[in-house]
């Protein structure tokens, strides 16, 4: 069971407001043509986003002209434009060597961590806040469910405008690269 909505339906702002402020949409640019994703500060200046966001899986090369947008919506970026002063993935991603499911998307080390460069001795998680991290399993239940809440701005509704929110049950997977498996409407551009 899961629901996907846009993050703001009874609200006008909701960008504008925590925790929905700390996500955003991330622009980049691959061979000449411009991509988007979804990211989301875990510190003040500190963003991670999905690996196949920032690399192209086995090739050894990041992508290029990172911009994080915090709060997008509509084309308004209500606290500013960030770029990428370092962008890091788990060596296995980069050198083609990690377990996957689905090559490239669906890899047990798909995570990327981006480091923004400040701005007037700022960074954008000085006005939105952040989130937290866990990792090894925090957050599941004894028999291996968890409840998983993504934001993100998927180019299948309202054309990767507006921010949406998905709320599904979770579950490991170990025949998915142990990734957590939920139910979900997000689709390209929702990664991150």
């Amino acid at each position: 069971p899961f629901s996907t909505a846009r993050a703001d339906a009874y609200s006008g702002a909701t960008n504008q407001t925590y925790p929905f402020r700390a996500a955003g949409k991330l622009f980049f640019i691959d061979n000449g043509s411009s991509y988007v994703c979804s990211a989301s500060l875990i510190g003040p200046g500190l963003v991670v986003t999905a690996a196949h966001c920032v690399s192209d899986y086995g090739k050894k090369r990041f992508y290029t002209s990172f911009r994080f947008v915090p709060g997008y919506k509509s084309g308004a970026a209500p606290y500013g434009n960030w770029s990428a002063k370092e962008v890091r993935v788990l060596s296995a991603y980069y050198n083609g060597t990690d377990t996957c499911s689905q090559v490239g998307v669906v890899c047990r080390d798909d995570v990327a961590l981006m480091v923004l460069n400040a701005q007037s001795a700022r960074y954008p998680g000085t006005s939105t806040g952040w989130y937290g991290y866990a990792y090894d399993g925090v957050g599941f239940t004894s028999n291996g469910l968890t409840h998983v809440t993504q934001i993100g701005y998927p180019n299948c509704l309202d054309g990767g405008e507006i921010m949406e929110r998905n709320d599904s049950q979770g579950f490991k997977s170990s025949s998915y690269a142990n990734n957590t498996l939920i139910g979900s409407l997000m689709c390209g551009g929702s990664s991150g």
